[in-house]
């Protein structure tokens, strides 16, 4: 009986050492990399950021750090790819037009401001709205024509 007690203990730890080295294969670490959310992160492997929390004994998910290891369950892609932050084009520049003198006509483009069309054109602000029959030279449009009195 004891030499059954020895056997069966002894295939019953090479059974568990055998199943925790073959689901293994489904199981990775992810490095936090500057930027990522632990949200993100989960996405990327197709989980939740609830199972990487618990996972990983975290209890609050906004504090993760750069370079902190995680534990990813059964992750199935590989581990993503840093690539820079999105950033937004640079606002609509119109080629710059040589002042004219008389009067000269702007579309307005965007990012555009009465103050740096008349830098461009070589008068102010105050004469383009004048001009222009506008109060608040803060507020004009994309599209807009504008006068613009040169001298």
């Amino acid at each position: 009986m004891r030499r059954f007690i020895l056997v069966f203990c002894a295939l019953t730890l090479l059974l568990a050492l055998g199943a925790g080295s073959a689901s293994a294969w489904g199981d990775c670490y992810h490095t936090v990399g500057y930027g990522e959310t632990l949200a993100g992160i989960a996405a990327w492997y197709g989980t939740s950021w609830h199972a990487l929390a618990s996972a990983n004994n975290i209890w609050n998910p906004n504090w993760i750090y750069v370079g902190q290891s995680l534990y990813i369950p059964s992750c199935y892609q590989a581990p993503p790819q840093h690539h820079p932050p999105y950033q937004p084009p640079p606002p609509y520049q119109p080629p710059w037009q040589p002042p004219v003198y008389g009067t000269t006509y702007y579309t307005v483009g965007y990012g555009d401001t009465l103050n740096r069309i008349a830098q461009r054109f070589g008068t102010t602000y105050q004469s383009i709205a004048s001009a222009n029959g506008i109060w608040n030279p803060n507020l004009i449009y994309v599209g807009q024509t504008l006068i613009i009195p040169t001298y």
